[in-house]
C-alpha cells in the first residue's frame, strides 16, 4: 500500500494501517512540490528528509503528525518542527 499526505488534517484511524511500514519525509514547497537537498556527493531532487521504519505505521506518523503542532512541547521530535 502507498499513502500520500499532504497537510496535517488527515484522519489516521481511517487511512493508515495498525501494521507495521516503512515512511518517507520529503521536504516540499508551499505548493507541493518537492524540494531539491544537497548532499555531499550530489543533489537529491526528490527532497528526501528521511527513510524510517516502524512497528506501528499509525502510532509513528501519529506521533509525526502532533510534533508538527504549535502547542507540542516534547523534545523528542524537536527535528521535525524544523
Amino acid at each position: 500500500m502507498h499513502f500520500k499526505i499532504t497537510n496535517l488534517n488527515f484522519n489516521v484511524k481511517q487511512n493508515i494501517p495498525d501494521k507495521s511500514g516503512i515512511y518517507k519525509l520529503i521536504a516540499v514547497d508551499c505548493e507541493g512540490i518537492p524540494r531539491p537537498i544537497n548532499r555531499f556527493l550530489d543533489e537529491d531532487r526528490e527532497g528526501i528528509l528521511y527513510i524510517g521504519k516502524s512497528e506501528n505505521l499509525r502510532k509513528r506518523l501519529n506521533n509525526m503528525r502532533r510534533a508538527f503542532l504549535p502547542k507540542y512541547k516534547s523534545s523528542k521530535h524537536i527535528a521535525v518542527r524544523r
